[in-house]
């Protein structure tokens, strides 16, 4: 009776190690000139400061589909519009309320607000509160 030897003949086994090794190799290889591209990029640029713009954009929109900016504006209530942009506004603030042909009925300014470094200025227009047809124009400006 013969013997059959079932083990792989050893030149498959170096041939199979071999290409692990390669494999492994061309890993390493990619690898490398990846971290290598990489730090050769120049760094990205610092981020500027936050657009305030479509942020007072985004408040005023926001307070009026929450049904908040109206009553505010309409009853002439600065605290309580404060107490919503305390909380909200990024810096100082100014609230100015206008008729549709641009007078200055009131304003509200908080104490943090800095007129000289005013980056922002958002109007928005109210069209009337409680089915009443009154417009105003809601001016948000936002200091850094």
């Amino acid at each position: 009776m013969k013997v059959r030897r079932l083990s792989p003949t050893p030149t498959k086994d170096r041939r199979g190690i071999s290409m692990v090794y390669d494999a492994v190799f061309a890993c390493i290889i990619l690898f490398v000139g990846m971290a290598l591209a990489a730090s050769s990029l120049p760094p990205a640029p610092p981020r500027s400061a936050p657009d305030l713009q479509g942020y007072a954009t985004s408040l005023l929109v926001w307070m009026d589909s929450k049904g908040v900016l109206a009553p505010y504006v309409y009853t002439q209530d600065p605290a309580g519009l404060a107490s919503i942009l305390d909380r909200l506004a990024p810096a100082g603030y100014c609230v100015k309320v206008y008729s549709p042909n641009w007078v200055l009925l009131w304003t509200y300014t908080s104490p943090s607000f800095d007129a000289g470094n005013a980056a922002a200025s958002q109007p928005y227009p109210l069209s009337g509160y409680r089915g009443v047809p009154d417009p105003k124009i809601v001016v948000l400006l936002l200091s850094k």
